[in-house]
């Protein structure tokens, strides 16, 4: 397909609701009732959770490990199309996601959405511990140690051909780390595929958070599991804005999604955000769905 309308012809960098501790606006749905936006709630909730005295029930509890299931199709290996979609199979739009593990953590929420959007479709080609770059790299402290690996090379070169040859409506860049060493490898990759996609989304991950089975204690206090938004990641994303800028993108800060007047929980109600400090939980991610369709609407990407 052709390329959707851009923004004054650079790209459409998206802050306005995104930002920490913003309270955001209302929404107007068609019978000219407003309604309360989406991003809105989730920053009541966050400061709900800051506010916290007392742990609620967490479901599903810190202590259940990795949840949800990408059907394979977050590893090295590049399954066939149809087994790594979600939604309407037949659906004119397709979105895909691409990145690390921290792009499969946004699967919750885009299947999520695309069963309420009859006509658009999910391909999911992240892959665990292998950014989508062109020099991929292990970015430190632990993260994505099988960067360099051959395998992950691979995993990208195909992912690459296959969009080349797709033409999708949207592709959503996530990655673990927005580092300024980095940022080049990842800036060469969507340049790879940028002339056959409708519209190029960069949308980072959560801030790092604490890792609850280090600060959760049920009888303790939700405060010793707050996290501080590090100044790291307010650099993170303003390089991922200037990267979606350069290959003619989209950017979305996520920032408004996990944190709350700069502070960040580990649980919102009662469900539990990350469970190691860096990826989402799928019932985290499926509960963002509605305010990440509200900020891909206001950029024009998604009906």
């Amino acid at each position: 397909m052709g390329r959707l309308p851009r923004v004054g012809g650079t790209g459409f960098v998206l802050l306005g609701l995104a930002l920490a501790g913003c309270g955001g606006g209302a929404s107007t749905p068609g019978n000219g009732q407003t309604s309360q936006s989406a991003v809105t709630q989730v920053q009541a909730d966050l400061r709900a959770a800051l506010g916290a005295k007392v742990w609620p029930k967490i479901d599903p509890p810190f202590s259940l490990g990795p949840d949800g299931d990408t059907r394979g199709c977050g590893q090295d290996a590049v399954p066939p199309i149809a087994h790594c979609t979600w939604g309407n199979a037949s659906a004119k739009h397709t979105i895909y996601l691409v990145g690390d593990s921290t792009s499969a953590s946004y699967v919750g929420a885009f299947a999520t959405i695309v069963a309420t959007l009859p006509t658009w479709k999910l391909v999911v080609r992240s892959d665990s511990g292998c950014p989508f770059s062109a020099m991929p790299a292990p970015e430190g402290n632990g993260l994505d140690p099988d960067a360099g690996a051959a395998a992950c090379t691979d995993h990208n070169n195909k992912v690459v051909d296959e969009i080349n040859a797709q033409h999708p409506d949207v592709v959503v860049f996530t990655s673990v780390s927005g580092a300024a060493v980095r940022i080049s490898g990842k800036e060469a990759e969507l340049v790879r595929i940028e002339h056959a996609v409708g519209r190029i989304v960069v949308l980072p991950t959560s801030p790092p958070l604490k890792n609850p089975h280090t600060c959760y204690h049920p009888s303790g206090s939700p405060a010793e599991c707050v996290t501080e938004l590090p100044t790291a990641y307010r650099q993170w994303i303003t390089n991922f804005s200037h990267m979606a800028s350069a290959v003619g993108g989209t950017f979305i800060d996520p920032t408004a999604l996990f944190c709350a007047d700069n502070r960040c929980p580990v649980f919102v109600k009662t469900i539990p955000k990350t469970k190691d400090g860096v990826h989402m939980t799928v019932s985290y991610s499926q509960y963002l769905a509605p305010a990440i369709h509200e900020l891909f609407r206001n950029a024009h990407v998604l009906p």
